[in-house]
């Protein structure tokens, strides 16, 4: 639902039409998504007249005003790059990963890419640290978008469970059936899969609850991705002995003046006992190691 209480998504299955509307404005400006063969069709075969017409037969609306402004193709895929550099090149984005959109994982983790790569980049190049931290981008960022692939492709077949997948057609069928007695029970059926789709829709600690490297607690234990999700970190050690939300792969922390923390404090261990709290790493005393709180 967006601010105004309009629903963003709605999926329509129906025997004459059905597909995804997908809200723009989530009042006038519509996405309608629906299946095709390529093996039989082209977007060619898809001019604004019919275009229209499939709208009103998914909403049930013969005499809607439709315009059409246009009309695309995309395949659906679960794909990694096996390798995120070569040499002066680097992938980021799509052009690392590609997944079912089920998850909006795919936007969110070539944001996530690009700050993770862009901070060691300005790194390299401002002397802070050797080429070598480059490195680290492929190793913290390439398990993400692959755990990423896996929960969008899991999404994508509880989805099809509901109706939208290639058991569409048959599923809505079933639901029009003319005896009461089958379309019911599939209704109950479809009941009882949706809150499997809680995952789908509800999924921050996918998003935002990874950890890069062998991290754990100051205590020793391992570190779950759930423990980083709705709360403030207590000390947490990266696999090379780092404190910090994640591993950065040197210690460009250390000798870096220009990183800073976006919100929140850092305490930092500048000795074996003395700890001094400030807002942003120009503010850290040197050699201090971040302990974030």
């Amino acid at each position: 639902m967006d601010a105004a209480g309009s629903a963003l998504l709605i999926w329509l299955i129906n025997s004459a039409s059905p597909g995804l509307l997908i809200g723009m404005d989530g009042i006038r400006r519509w996405t309608f998504q629906r299946s095709f063969d390529p093996a039989v069709e082209s977007p060619q075969d898809y001019p604004p007249e019919r275009c229209a017409r499939i709208v009103r037969d998914a909403v049930g609306a013969g005499e809607l005003d439709v315009d059409i402004r246009s009309v695309g193709s995309w395949t659906m895929t679960a794909r990694t790059a096996e390798t995120y550099r070569s040499g002066r090149v680097f992938l980021v984005g799509d052009a690392a990963h590609q997944f079912p959109p089920t998850g909006g994982l795919g936007m969110n983790s070539g944001l996530a890419d690009a700050d993770n790569l862009g901070w060691k980049l300005a790194a390299v190049l401002g002397g802070y640290a050797s080429d070598t931290l480059l490195d680290s981008y492929e190793r913290e960022r390439r398990p993400v978008a692959v755990d990423n692939a896996r929960h969008s492709m899991a999404n994508a077949v509880r989805m099809a469970e509901v109706g939208t997948g290639p058991e569409t057609d048959g599923i809505a069928a079933l639901l029009a059936s003319p005896d009461p007695v089958v379309a019911a029970a599939e209704r109950r059926r479809i009941a009882a899969a949706i809150p499997a789709q809680r995952p789908h829709f509800d999924a921050l600690n996918q998003e935002i609850g990874y950890v890069y490297g062998a991290a754990r607690h100051a205590g020793g234990a391992p570190l779950a991705a759930t423990d980083l999700v709705g709360s403030y970190g207590d000390h947490v050690f990266g696999g090379d002995g780092h404190r910090g939300w994640a591993v950065r792969g040197e210690d460009v922390l250390d000798s870096a003046p220009w990183f800073s923390v976006g919100t929140g404090a850092i305490s930092v261990n500048s000795g074996a006992t003395d700890r001094v709290a400030c807002r942003s790493w120009a503010e850290c005393p040197g050699g201090a190691t971040a302990e974030c709180r």
